[in-house]
């Protein structure tokens, strides 16, 4: 995560990538379709996609409660629109207590390649503003995330480091998930670069399906259950490194709406643990 402290008294406390050099790591694994292979997927997205529903924080107010939650839908209709949510946030950087808010934007997808595959690339930056010791931080994640066109499932992420997270056994997203249910969305290798040739670790990618009933968030879940989805990245020697979590709660026609998110990383002197809950 980036830091921009906003008095220059922490301006040299953690020095990380420029956004120049994230921009091109994009540019070698992730490029632009040519206009063509743009109107194919495009077409084959509208076909699939068409019967999922309304988009992202659209929650339909004539929705009850759901046993069970359409879940492709919910990722395809997440994948297919963007997000945007606000929250607060608590928790500590570097061991230092910090609160303050902070705001989430998943792009509306663009098609583009990545290791050689056409794929829906979405862009998403977490903005966090924060007071540590008296002192107002702003700390900036943005990652790139591509999804499979058919399936909306992560094929693979470039990480706000540089790091490249490539997903190498997909299990199929479930058309239905049952409250109480959960599985693994995908594994793979987080690779230290986009030359992908040293490992980091490992990545696993699991959600959970709860019921909507008493969940945080602000306001009332009654119309729909939370999918929580956690990926995780462990070194080789299965030290957790990176967490991140997102919780939505979904109803029943795949329309969803942030609830919460966690944000850990222990990994090049990094101890940061952050908790946000959407208003």
């Amino acid at each position: 995560m980036k830091r921009h402290p906003l008095v220059t008294a922490r301006a040299t406390r953690h020095h990380y990538p420029a956004r120049t050099a994230f921009a091109e790591l994009r540019g070698e694994l992730a490029r632009p379709a040519s206009p063509t292979r743009r109107t194919v997927v495009a077409v084959i997205s509208a076909v699939l996609l068409g019967g999922c529903g309304g988009g992202s924080n659209n929650t339909s107010t004539a929705s009850t409660q759901p046993v069970s939650v359409p879940l492709q839908a919910a990722f395809a209709n997440e994948v297919d629109n963007g997000d945007t949510a606000s929250f607060s946030v608590s928790g500590t950087i570097d061991n230092v207590s910090v609160t303050g808010s902070g705001t989430l934007t998943d792009s509306p997808p663009v098609v583009a390649t990545f290791n050689g595959a056409t794929v829906l690339e979405t862009r998403q930056t977490i903005t966090d503003t924060v007071v540590e010791n008296g002192v107002p931080i702003t700390v900036t994640e943005t990652k790139a995330i591509f999804s499979d066109p058919g399936t909306s499932a992560e094929v693979g992420q470039i990480n706000d480091d540089g790091s490249v997270d490539v997903i190498t056994q997909i299990d199929p997203i479930p058309a239905s998930a049952p409250v109480g249910s959960s599985g693994v969305l995908g594994e793979g290798i987080e690779y230290s670069n986009s030359s992908e040739q040293t490992t980091v670790g490992t990545v696993e990618e699991t959600y959970a399906v709860g019921s909507g009933a008493g969940s945080a968030g602000g306001s009332s879940t009654a119309t729909c259950d939370v999918v929580d989805v956690v990926k995780e990245v462990k070194d080789n020697n299965k030290n957790q490194i990176r967490k991140s979590e997102k919780k939505t709660c979904v109803d029943d026609r795949g329309n969803s709406r942030f609830v919460s998110g966690e944000e850990h990383e222990r990994d090049n002197g990094r101890d940061d643990d952050l908790n946000e809950t959407g208003h």
